[in-house]
């Protein structure tokens, strides 16, 4: 099942241009729909694959492209914060896990929900961007994500953020 995810169930994503970032191109913005795949495995089905490349412009105007065939599975976010919002791929903030996860490069996560080729498909995607920038951006990068949808209220965003920079993956 393919789900577009440009627009989310209950929210409509402010897109990140101000007087001064017109100039300079878009910040804080979806370049392009987020389009995953549900993928079914055991117990919840909580796993997506992005099925078509898109592209997140942070607060700086700096790009976070997600190549096609990156899987996700919002275990960047820890456990002890989701009480708050759901499943990362459940709540208002799951675009924002889809850029999140893969520049985490989590891959042992997925390992045990995916049949083999699929795992190795999937590794070499998150492989592009795997922690390609450092902790501190790459959480950042999910606040700003968060930011463009207008997850609403705003102390929500800055909780999911601070778990994330306190209890997210370390490089």
């Amino acid at each position: 099942m393919i789900q577009d995810w440009s627009q989310p169930w209950d929210l409509q994503p402010v897109v990140g241009f101000d007087a001064e970032a017109v100039a300079s191109g878009p910040r804080n913005a979806f370049a392009g729909p987020v389009r995953v795949e549900l993928l079914t495995t055991p117990g919840r089905d909580l796993l997506v694959r992005v099925t078509e490349s898109f592209t997140f412009f942070d607060r700086d105007g700096r790009a976070w492209p997600v190549p096609s065939g990156t899987v996700a599975d919002g275990a960047s976010i820890p456990k002890w914060i989701q009480w708050l919002g759901g499943h990362p791929l459940e709540g208002d903030y799951r675009r924002a896990s889809v850029v999140h996860d893969p520049y985490c490069g989590l891959v042992s996560n997925i390992a045990k929900l995916l049949p083999a080729a699929e795992f190795e498909a999937a590794k070499t995607a998150i492989a592009e961007v795997a922690r390609s920038r450092s902790a501190e951006e790459t959480h950042r990068v999910f606040y700003d994500a968060m930011t463009a949808d207008n997850l609403q209220p705003r102390w929500k965003r800055a909780a999911y953020y601070r778990a994330v920079c306190w209890g997210g993956p370390k490089w």
